[in-house]
């Protein structure tokens, strides 16, 4: 990252998770105070501590659909990461 460009943050469903669990205020102030979270749509399916897109948006979440280029790759990576790891992987790359 180059000084001056704003900071972008990709959360994924483990973070979320614990996030939700322990105290969601948490997630508002990361993005009052660091910048712009983000959570790829697949992860928010993932994710069975929240009713819908809604209560994540509320917090300050920003929710993005995948490119659909990056979900064919991520479901043909072969590894120890799942498809979900794979898709923030490469979301954040883009």
């Amino acid at each position: 990252m180059k000084k001056g460009e704003p900071m972008f943050m990709i959360m994924d469903a483990c973070v979320l998770i614990d996030y939700l669990k322990t105290d969601k205020s948490v997630l508002r102030l990361f993005v009052e105070f660091i910048g712009p979270v983000h959570v790829v749509s697949p992860i928010v399916a993932e994710v069975k501590d929240i009713e819908n897109e809604d209560e994540l948006m509320e917090l300050g979440l920003i929710i993005v659909e995948p490119e659909l280029e990056d979900a064919f790759e991520a479901a043909e990576l072969i590894g120890s990461t799942s498809f979900q790891d794979n898709l923030c992987l490469l979301t954040a790359k883009r």
